[in-house]
């Protein structure tokens, strides 16, 4: 069984909800809920990133992309805590995306977020 990003204990949490209440319970998360923690997170990475401009992520070359991952990984390490705070901060947002992918807020933001998970991902090989 794949753990897909965290959504295990959730799901088996909510299957528990609803075996336990004989089937009266509701087996599914709330849209709504997920968004606006989305929503949230992706607020606080915005901020974590405040002073450093991504736009080149989905207009620039491919070298003006790829510049943007150790340019990025400098400006977060150069924050307290900046590493652990945008590693749990992607995560979550990652996870509260997965739930509400097809909503229109999550298409809004959809490019910041591959950027997000691209720069949280070579902060992580970094050791």
């Amino acid at each position: 069984m794949v753990d897909y990003l965290g959504l295990a204990d959730q799901l088996k949490t909510a299957l528990v909800t609803y075996t336990e209440s004989s089937g009266q319970g509701n087996p599914t998360f709330d849209t709504a809920q997920a968004i606006a923690v989305m929503l949230e997170k992706h607020g606080i990475a915005c901020d974590l990133m405040h002073g450093f401009h991504w736009d080149k992520w989905t207009t620039g070359k491919p070298t003006e992309r790829l510049a943007l991952i150790p340019a990025g990984q400098e400006h977060i390490l150069e924050q307290e805590d900046g590493k652990k705070r945008w590693v749990q901060v992607v995560t979550e947002l990652s996870r509260a995306f997965a739930l509400c992918a097809a909503s229109d807020e999550a298409t809004e933001i959809r490019d910041d977020v591959s950027f997000f998970q691209a720069l949280q991902a070579a902060l992580n090989k970094r050791c």
